[in-house]
């Protein structure tokens, strides 16, 4: 899948390293800083499909804290293929009806759930965070949660995510 020359070769490196950081390290919260439109989103894609090698069941959701329609669109031009093999855009409309991709969370078995979020999309409030979102449609504790920043300004998400009660 993500070894074929679709993808950069330093977004491949990228992306490798980061699934040594999950898997030989155990983490479940990890940062990437690029910067602006270095390919942050080509990342993502890729980070998938390498983790789906590894892991058939793993659901990857990007996360995004509004439903801006031309946000929404541009990462669905970039990851919307990737549907067919379990990564979303998720939205915040998506998180207040408690669905993925129309379907309600509880109909999604997948495990790992990986979720991708940029700077400003971790959340601001209960009501957009997306760590609460997880614990309440019970996807934490039963299942391995894996939280990946990826931000050309990381300094608010890592504070931010730090406080995830989906931390080991």
């Amino acid at each position: 899948m993500a070894r074929s020359k679709k993808y950069h070769d330093q977004t491949v490196k990228a992306a490798r390293e980061t699934l040594s950081l999950v898997e030989d390290h155990k983490l479940n919260f990890i940062v990437v800083a690029a910067g602006m439109q270095s390919g942050k989103t080509k990342y993502i894609a890729c980070t998938h499909e390498l983790l789906k090698e590894i892991y058939p069941k793993t659901l990857s959701l990007y996360v995004t804290a509004h439903t801006h329609k031309d946000f929404v669109k541009q990462n669905k031009d970039v990851l919307g293929h990737l549907e067919a093999i379990d990564l979303y855009c998720l939205t915040l409309s998506d998180r207040r009806k408690d669905r993925i991709n129309g379907r309600l969370v509880s109909q999604y078995t997948n495990d790992p759930i990986i979720v991708f979020f940029d700077e400003s999309h971790f959340g601001d409030g209960l009501e957009q965070t997306i760590d609460e979102w997880i614990k309440r449609n019970e996807l934490h504790p039963s299942r391995r949660v894996v939280f990946i920043g990826v931000s050309a300004t990381p300094f608010s998400s890592i504070e931010r995510a730090m406080e995830a009660v989906c931390k080991k």
